[in-house]
Order: structure tokens, then sequence, then C-alpha cells
């Protein structure tokens, strides 16, 4: 059985049968999910509703403090107790006084507010006919309050108040239900029997619709019936008063809706399953077609051929695996070309060895012959029209030279690693060519600022590096032009590095050839030998750094040259 049929079957035996069983089975459960549902609602309902209820109990209870624990209050009781008939009528007026201004606040919340001494005898009585007129027909809970004297804790008398329901639950929290035959009441434990019903237009008493005994602890939830109908309550109970707020819900209200609605999830989830196997299976046959073409790749490469067909690189695991391959053996050809080029570079050193060794001698007779002659042409020994020549004759043989230098260079064995300045090697190599570059028209610009950070290694063969980059950069501009040098400290990885970029105004590199003008050879000069460009990559190479050709952003090149500072050692 091929891979693909394999994965095909683990496929529909572990993802698409778990799934429409799982589909299946929510279903079945979907009736107690919607039992849950409701609950938690009517939960969260209840806690919110009793809440405000009972800020609002807290400030009925404020309200009737003033008016209990008030100094007016209590000096009238104090004075109602001990039969003193002076200060009763001194207190009396200023009593009144009190609580007509506190009645104006109140008035709206309450029926009536009356005061009695500890004789049942009526002192005040805080409601008018206007005033009753307003809220009759207004549903009322008249209650009780017990005042006693703040400094000896003996009972005065008593408070009776008349709190307005309706103006207790005008909220448009208390009217919050879960579905239109939700419903928001108050029971009163005490008296048995519902205290209000708050979704309604006005607050009305009527029967409990189910049994007291489910009303038990602070709070909670339960489920009952109401004649055919099921349905689910929460409720939160208060101390004072003896007050139970329910809130409950109609599970056949939602359950037909809920079906249906689990009818189509089952649907949704078979077209899902459905189509996430056809996905499944194009994703299998396009993955299974990269394995195909990567295992072809492979053989390819073991026949030697190391630039196979490779399938396009991606996010997944497979695309992964084609990307890492095709950086394998891009990495092979890279350590085949840097070992052909080592190879190279061996023969050229050799090379040219033996070359410098043949010419410099020659070389030097000629060029103590010229600056004879050149002696001569100043002190008139010979034709002055002949000193011209003498100079580019020289001229010729220090450049010469300076070739013959870099030569030797690549075929002497490194010298013993030692700190060097980087900037004082750049400079002094500017200084060999700054003769040649005037004559040439180029000017040299330099950085102002000494780079002061040192490298490890041999400075001689660095400053060769930096003389051919410099001759290459000066020979692009035969019409003359800018030869601009620049230096800075970046930190790569946390290794601090030195880095050198030349930049001419010449007629550049193009992309396509910036890897082959550093081979051995190379050249794009009718006059070139192709080897200053792969000396200097061998040089900088051997001291762990990099040389790379950049665009100048406009006309020309730029050779970018980074050597590690401080180098420990040189590798061999």
């Amino acid at each position: 059985m091929r891979l693909r049929h394999r994965l095909l079957l683990l496929f529909a035996a572990f993802a698409v049968v778990p799934l429409l069983a799982m589909g299946g089975l929510d279903y079945a459960r979907s009736l107690r999910h919607l039992e849950a549902v409701l609950t938690v609602q009517t939960e969260g309902i209840a806690t919110r509703a009793a809440s405000e209820l009972q800020d609002r109990l807290d400030q009925q209870t404020s309200d009737i403090g003033l008016l209990a624990d008030n100094a007016e209050t209590q000096r009238l009781l104090r004075a109602a107790s001990a039969r003193n008939g002076v200060a009763l009528g001194l207190a009396r007026p200023v009593a009144a006084a009190y609580w007509r201004d506190l009645w104006r606040t109140m008035r709206f919340a309450y029926q009536g507010v009356t005061l009695y001494d500890i004789g049942s005898l009526s002192q005040l009585a805080v409601t008018s006919e206007s005033e009753a007129a307003q809220v009759r027909g207004e549903l009322t809970l008249t209650q009780t309050r017990e005042i006693r004297d703040l400094e000896t804790n003996a009972v005065l008398g008593r408070l009776e108040y008349s709190p307005l329901l309706a103006a207790l639950f005008q909220s448009p929290l208390f009217r919050s239900s879960f579905g239109s035959e939700g419903r928001t009441l108050i029971i009163d434990r005490d008296a048995r029997r519902v205290l209000a019903d708050l979704t309604t237009d006005s607050p009305s008493a009527g029967d409990l619709p189910f049994d007291l005994e489910q009303l038990r602890g602070s709070r909670g939830t339960f489920g009952y019936r109401a004649g055919r109908e099921r349905r689910v309550a929460s409720f939160v109970s208060f101390d004072r008063p003896d007050w139970t707020l329910v809130v409950t819900a109609s599970v056949d209200e939602f359950a037909d809706p809920f079906i249906r609605l689990r009818l189509f999830d089952l649907g949704l989830l078979v077209a899902v399953v459905l189509a996430v196997s056809i996905g499944f299976f194009l994703l299998l046959r396009r993955a299974t077609a990269s394995l195909d073409g990567i295992t072809l790749a492979a053989d390819r490469v073991g026949r030697g051929d190391f630039s196979p067909a490779l399938p396009p690189s991606g996010s997944d695991e497979v695309g992964r695996l084609a990307g890492a391959f095709r950086l394998m053996t891009d990495r092979i050809r890279e350590m085949i070309a840097q070992i052909e080029t080592s190879r190279q570079m061996g023969v050229l050193g050799r090379f040219a060895a033996e070359l410098s060794h043949e010419i410099r001698n020659p070389l030097t007779a000629i060029k103590i012959n010229l600056q004879g002659l050149e002696r001569d042409a100043r002190d008139g020994r010979i034709p002055t029209d002949s000193r011209r020549a003498v100079e580019l004759a020289l001229r010729e043989i220090g450049r010469l030279d300076l070739a013959v230098k870099a030569a030797l260079k690549t075929g002497r064995p490194a010298a013993e690693p030692s700190p060097f300045a980087v900037a004082a090697v750049l400079l002094q190599a500017v200084e060999l060519i700054r003769r040649q570059a005037a004559a040439q028209g180029v000017t040299v610009h330099c950085p102002t600022g000494e780079l002061d950070t040192q490298a490890t290694g041999d400075a001689e063969a660095i400053h060769g590096a930096f003389l051919n980059l410099l001759l290459n950069a000066i020979e692009a501009m035969p019409a003359g032009g800018n030869l601009w040098l620049t230096t800075a400290r970046p930190t790569v990885d946390g290794i601090d590095l030195i880095e050198v970029r030349i930049r001419d105004e010449g007629p550049g590199i193009p992309p396509s050839m910036r890897d082959r003008v550093f081979l051995p050879f190379f050249t794009t000069k009718e006059q070139g030998t192709g080897l200053g460009l792969s000396m200097a990559l061998h040089t900088i190479r051997v001291h762990g750094g990099s040389l790379a050709i950049e665009d100048a952003g406009g006309r020309g090149a730029e050779v970018v040259v980074t050597i590690p500072a401080a180098l420990a050692q040189v590798p061999a």
C-alpha cells in the first residue's frame, strides 16, 4: 500500500470518524446544555438584580436612620419619655421642621412615616392627605423600626414607615429576564407568597409557583414545572427583610430553536468534515508529489549533479525539507568552489613566487638606471624633452614594483600574527597610490579621523590587499573621478568588526559577474591579469574576514572589506 493511501486511512480513522461521533454525542446532550445555559443566564441576572436591590434596601435603611437617630428626634423622644412638657414643647417644633425638610426628599419613595414614643402615643405623622392621594393605589409594605437612646441604649419609641414598592423596584435592571417567558419575582418568605412580579408593568402579589423549600441557602438554582412547562430558576435571599429574589426562564421557549440550531450545526459539521477531507487529500497529494521530487533530486545528487530541480520551498514540513535540501546542495557547490579556489590559489602562490623572483632583480636594475637618467635630465646632461619619458617609465616601474610585492606576499608563508592598526595600514596604501591617482585625475577622499581599533594578523598582507583594491578602483576611472574611503566599527552577533568601504565612480560591476571577478585570471580589462581581486580575497579570508562588492547607489562600485577586531589567531 502506498504512503498516500495509508495516510488517508489514518486520517479517516483518527479524524473523520471521531468528529462525526462527537457531533452525534453533542446533539444528544444539547437539551442538557440548554438548561445549563439558561441556569447561567438566570444566575447572572439574579446576581445583578440582587446587588441593585441590596443597594436600594441599604439606602432605605440609611433614610430611616436619618429619621430615627438624628438629634432632634432623640431630643423629642427623651422629652416624651420623661413626661417633660416644657422640653416637649420646645423639641416638637424643631423636630417637625427637620422632618418636613427631610420628607421633601423621601416622599417619592414612601407613602408615610409615623413616629411613636415608648407609650405608643402618636407624636408625629409625616404624610398629608395630598401626599396620600398621590400614592393611592400603589402597593406598599408597612415596616417598623425600634428607636433607642444613642447614649443609654434605652428604648425611646418606634418608627413605622410604608415604602412604595413601585419606587423601590423602579429600575430597568429589575425588569431583566431571559426570554419573553422569563420572570423576576420577589418572594416574601414570612408570608410565603409572591410579593411582586417585577417583569410586569406594575409590581403585583400572587401565589408561589414552586415549593418554598427549594429556596434553601443564601443563593442557588433549581428546576421546576409550572403546569406542563419546564422552567429553571436562580435565587438570591436577603436577611432583612426576609425576601428572596428569583429569576426564572422557560426551557420550552428555547428548546425548539435550539434543536434546530443543533441540527444545523450537525449538518455544518458534516460539510466541514467533507471539505477538510477533500483539502487533506489535495494537500497530501501535493506533499507526496513534493516528496517524490525530493527523492529524484537526491538520486541526481548521488550521481554527482549538484544542481537538481527541486520543489518550491514553503512553510510546511515538506517545503522546509525542500529548502533545506536546496541549501545543502548550495553549500556543497560552495565548498567545491572554495576547494577549487584554494587549489588555484596554491598554484597561483607558487607561480607568483617564482615569477616575482625572476622579475624583481632585473626590475631593480632598470629602476636604478632610470633614476640615474632622471638625475641627468634634471642636471641638463641629456635632452630636456627626454625627462617626461623617464618620469613616466619610473612611475610604471613603481607600479610594477608594487604588483611584484603583492605577488610575493601571495607566495610567501603567512607571517606570525601580531596586532596592527587597520587605519594606519590603509593610509600607507593610500600614500603609495596617491601620485598615480593624481596623475590620472582621481581625487582620493580619506576618512579624517583615524580608526584606532586593531586587528591581529599580517599587516603586510592586509597592506597588499588594500593596495590591490585601490589600484583596481583607480584603473576603473581612466578619465578621472572620485575615490571614497570610509571606515566603521559595526558589531554583528556580538563580534566587533572593522569595516572599510572603497567606492569608485567607474562603470561598476554587473551583479551577474560579482562572484566571478574573484576567480584567478578572470578579468574584464584588456591589460588586466585577473589576480588582484583573487589575491585580496584570499588575504582577507585568511584573516577571518569577508570581501564583497555592492552597488554604489548609482555610478560605480563599492568594495566592502570586513575584518574581525583583535583576531586571536590567523588560520594557516
